[in-house]
């Protein structure tokens, strides 16, 4: 859904995942993307803190932190996120590089 665009249903879907299992990272994770690229960056931060509750070690999660500080024009925010991104997946950091 994400990857077509379809924001308000990835949302949907990944709130009815949440609501399955409430302790999943994924659904958390899947959420707060979904509400990121659909324009609600300031819901998506308290889900991905959700999220980084539940894994804190996950380099995409930080690598989403740190696009949505930049979205809200908080760069100074969005250092250490990315940062924490290329420490815990290096790659994740060069597939950006060659989008």
């Amino acid at each position: 859904m994400l990857n077509l665009g379809r924001f308000q249903q990835a949302e949907e879907l990944a709130r009815r995942l949440v609501a399955a299992k409430p302790r999943d990272f994924q659904g958390y994770f899947l959420l707060a993307a979904a509400m990121h690229f659909g324009g609600k960056t300031d819901q998506a931060v308290v889900i991905a803190q959700q999220a980084a509750n539940i894994n804190p070690a996950h380099g995409q999660l930080h690598n989403l932190l740190a696009q949505i500080s930049i979205k809200q024009r908080k760069l100074d925010e969005a250092l250490s996120p990315a940062r924490r991104a290329v420490a815990l997946d290096p790659r994740e950091a060069l597939r950006h590089k060659t989008q």
